[in-house]
């Protein structure tokens, strides 16, 4: 009683629309309305319903629907008076009838105070005998003569799969009754669904399959005049488990000014499934997720303008986030810039001594095809051909931190550095980042800066990553670096050692081959 006094006395209906402003931002607006007071104005009566006698045992029933002047909630169907469904559709299928009997229907409105509409206008209709010929419209949809078992047949089949199930949609020539059967083996011993309603128009989902698995089904249907037939029988296999694996970050994020635009550069990953990437940008702190910030892009290009930002004294920070067509995200890339004198200047991040989180290099776990690298004093040796990724344990560091951040400086130009954040996994284990092949042979220095929510750096570690990128004959290498690369090695070491050769024995079959045609003229 007191949670239905407190809808009566304040109800509020909130419509909440988000208008995207091209791709540099995005607007909210919200409408509100508020009812004071108890709601006693009903629906508005439904339309008289049709009524359809499809099968010797239903009639399907469809009526223009009622509106209200707050919230209309459903509809109450009756058949000769006695309230039979409840629905929210304004169409139902009442089925278990007797054959060559007459029923009479009517619907009313509710609302959700429990308002009810007068009754709509009732219609009577007469359900099929059992010796009813068959519908002319029926057959007429699908071209054949009446008398025909036209509507068992399968006009259209979709199948769609997932990972641990699959959706079967299809539509027969008339209304039909249908059961799916389904297993591994033409036995079909994994179950069955069958139809409570003729229909035209089928779906059925089915549940609790394995992923990667290959299916047998099976489809039969009964027609509205007790003909049964079997439709189709096919496979499907259900999809794999889903790629979880994050795609890798962009490289050689840059921030370049134009007049008073912004205008940002990068490398997309090189992951076979990438799919995008979204750019956000804050004048607080680099945005750590994917609603953290401005919008300035999302598409699968490059380059991005943010426009007019880049004002006297402004500090902004971007964050660059890509995506997998799975929807995996990166844990992002990072650059921030300040204007200066009308330049446009990197923010340097800050290398305090203090460390009172006590980070040490043990705590940063670099993996490689999923082999846990060892440090070696302040040194990770990997492999520059592979992606890597770094985790850092979540009960590491305080919850409430806010930004984790790995700098890398480039091995050949110290200036230029190359900064993505630890973004926590699903799971709230680890931060988590991956890092796109370094491509060369080098030593990055590296640091990992840990913020809290006023910016300030509270914990850090710092090492080397040695890069080393594997040749064939170079004994300095282990045999999983040599595996990685041999196939491109060793092409490229045929090409270069028996280019010579095979120009030779092309220029003597050349030779040979004219000598012949000689003879034989």
């Amino acid at each position: 009683m007191i949670i239905r006094f407190i809808l009566i006395c304040l109800c509020v209906c909130i419509s909440f629309s988000v208008n995207t402003e091209a791709v540099f931002g995005a607007s909210s607006d919200f409408v509100v309305r508020t009812l004071i007071g108890d709601d006693t104005e009903p629906p508005t009566v439904p339309g008289t319903p049709t009524a359809t006698p499809v099968a010797t045992t239903q009639i399907d029933l469809v009526w223009a629907t009622s509106t209200d002047n707050y919230l209309l909630s459903g509809y109450h169907v009756f058949r000769d008076s006695v309230l039979i469904a409840t629905t929210t559709a304004g169409n139902y299928s009442d089925v278990g009838l007797t054959p060559s009997t007459t029923y009479t229907y009517f619907v009313t409105a509710f609302d959700s105070f429990s308002n009810e509409s007068a009754s709509s206008s009732p219609v009577a209709t007469t359900t099929l005998s059992s010796t009813t010929p068959p519908s002319a419209s029926d057959d007429e949809e699908s071209g054949v003569q009446q008398g025909s078992q036209s509507s068992l047949r399968l006009m259209r089949l979709e199948v769609i799969p997932e990972r641990d199930s699959v959706t079967i949609r299809y539509e027969t020539g008339g209304y039909t009754r249908t059961i799916i059967q389904w297993g591994k083996t033409i036995s079909y011993e994994l179950g069955s669904l069958a139809e409570r309603s003729f229909s035209k128009m089928h779906e059925t989902r089915i549940v609790g399959l394995v992923p990667g698995t290959r299916y047998t089904f099976s489809i039969e249907g009964e027609n509205n005049r007790g003909q049964k037939d079997v439709f189709t029988e096919s496979t499907f296999t259900t999809l794999p488990l889903d790629d979880t694996f994050p795609p890798g970050n962009v490289r050689d994020l840059r921030a370049q000014r134009e007049g008073d635009d912004v205008v940002l550069s990068w490398k997309n990953p090189a992951d076979a499934d990438f799919a995008k990437v979204r750019v956000l940008r804050s004048t607080r702190f680099y945005p750590s997720d994917l609603a953290d910030g401005w919008v300035v892009y999302e598409h699968d290009g490059e380059t991005a303008r943010d426009a007019g930002v880049a004002t006297q004294g402004s500090v902004i920070y971007y964050t660059v986030f890509s995506y997998d067509e799975l929807g995996n995200v990166s844990s992002g890339a990072v650059v921030a810039v300040r204007v200066v004198d009308g330049v446009l200047t990197p923010v340097i991040v800050p290398t305090e001594t203090v460390n009172p989180i006590a980070l040490s290099l043990s705590d940063i776990v670099f993996t490689q095809g999923g082999e846990r690298l060892t440090p070696q004093g302040d040194r990770i040796r990997v492999n520059g051909a592979e992606s890597m990724t770094l985790s850092l344990s979540y009960e590491r560091v305080p919850e409430h931190l806010k930004t984790i951040l790995v700098t890398l400086t480039d091995s050949v130009d110290a200036q230029k550095t190359f900064s993505f954040l630890l973004r926590v996994n699903d799971t709230r284990t680890a931060y988590v980042a991956t890092v796109a092949p370094l491509g060369i042979s080098g030593d990055f220095p590296f640091r990992v800066s840990v913020f809290d929510y006023e910016t300030t750096q509270v914990g850090y570690v710092g090492g080397v990553v040695e890069s080393h990128i594997a040749y064939l004959g170079d004994d300095t290498f282990t045999q999983n670096e040599k595996d990685t690369q041999r196939a491109p090695a060793y092409i490229l070491h045929m090409v270069t050692s028996y280019v010579f050769w095979f120009i030779i024995l092309l220029i003597m079959l050349l030779i040979l081959a004219r000598r012949v045609m000689k003879r034989t003229l």
